[in-house]
């Protein structure tokens, strides 16, 4: 009994790993829509005109465009290598450099929604 493994207690390091990203994920996503939120005095959230379709135009909005989803297109480099050390070990010569040449044509976009204007 002592020392023995349970059934499920071999975590494969992939699921693993993605876990962890889902989980700091929603962590940002919380601390931004609670946290941030109090500081600022306006919910922030990632698709205001749900709440009031006038919010952009209003001189002192109660709702506001969060930026958290950030966190997430942080992410995708990090899945992208953990894809390629746990998933792709093993396959044939070819499959990696498709897989790099799609992921970084689906990255490439993703940098163009991040904001690059000072003061935000």
């Amino acid at each position: 009994m002592i020392g023995e493994k349970s059934k499920g207690s071999d975590r494969d390091p992939f699921v693993w790993f993605v876990c962890k990203m889902l989980l700091t994920f929603f962590t940002v996503i919380a601390v931004d829509l609670v946290a941030v939120s109090l500081l600022t005095h306006k919910l922030r959230v990632w698709f205001p005109v749900w709440l009031d379709a006038h919010w952009a135009t209003r001189s002192d909005p109660w709702v506001v465009y969060s930026q958290s989803y950030f966190a997430g297109i942080f992410f995708i480099p990090l899945l992208s290598v953990s894809l390629d050390r746990h998933v792709l070990r093993g396959r044939p010569g070819w499959v990696r450099p498709v897989f790099w040449t799609v992921a970084i044509g689906a990255f490439l976009p993703c940098l163009s929604w991040i904001p690059l204007r000072r003061g935000f």
